[in-house]
């Protein structure tokens, strides 16, 4: 593998991988392409036991995703949710997975290590994966859909609404206009330590999204789980991968 790594004055890393076009499952819907790259063996450790709790298909059919579009896939961590859009947009289209900086050094930097992983071996040809600051995303009305998949809460916790609406601000600058905003994440109630458990209200999560100035057009129920109480720490034997989910796909103006 050939990696070109460039640090730009923006104080981005692309990693991007050139080389021949790959051949992805030859079916015509999103949602047969992305089944029929699930059961690849070369997948991420961990990305069989999230498919159940996450449901790829239904998921990003809900959230309007398309092939050929530019995604960008914002903290993408190992790169689960990065694989997923690059069998869906296809081979015509363009997967930014982002991470920042920190993700380099979190867990001894397995999550860096990971993503890295997928790219080998032209795996997922369509991907670009950049190292920046969400506030340095470089985009400008060229994205078909942005996807913030599982990060809100920690965002939300550690930094307050204001970091949540500047990386949602940014989001909406690099959305073309009409582009979709999807977001994901673990649901919480008003009684619980949020923060400890890694889960977030609907209400809130629906409240920054309106104060951003996106259109709110539909919450889908396809990841409820009425089994998860919300007191447990989201990585707890018995409901990690299994915790009850809100899903939000909302527009820019």
């Amino acid at each position: 593998m050939r990696l070109n790594c460039n640090l730009l004055a923006r104080s981005a890393v692309f990693f991007m991988v050139f080389c021949p076009a790959a051949a992805f499952p030859a079916t015509d819907s999103v949602a047969n392409r992305i089944t029929a790259a699930m059961p690849r063996p070369d997948r991420g450790p961990y990305d069989a036991l999230k498919d159940a709790g996450r449901k790829p298909p239904e998921m990003m059919s809900f959230f309007g995703i398309e092939s050929g579009m530019t995604v960008l896939d914002l903290l993408t961590g190992s790169g689960y949710s990065a694989e997923i859009l690059s069998a869906a947009v296809g081979l015509k289209g363009v997967v930014y997975a982002q991470n920042s900086f920190l993700v380099l050094k979190l867990i001894g930097g397995e999550h860096h290590r990971g993503m890295m992983k997928r790219l080998e071996g032209n795996r997922l040809p369509n991907v670009r994966y950049v190292v920046m600051e969400p506030s340095d995303l470089p985009f400008e009305a060229s994205l078909d859909f942005a996807m913030w998949a599982y990060n809100i809460h920690d965002d939300y916790h550690d930094g307050g609404e204001e970091t949540v609406l500047n990386v949602l601000k940014n989001i909406k600058r690099g959305l073309k206009p009409n582009g979709i905003l999807a977001i994901s994440d673990h649901v919480g109630i008003a009684e619980q330590d949020n923060a400890k458990l890694h889960r977030t209200q609907p209400k809130i999560v629906h409240e920054l999204i309106e104060k951003a100035e996106f259109i709110v057009e539909a919450e889908s129920d396809n990841l409820v789980n009425p089994d998860d109480d919300h007191t447990q720490v989201i990585f707890e034997d018995g409901i990690r991968y299994k915790t009850d989910q809100l899903l939000i796909r909302a527009r820019k103006p």
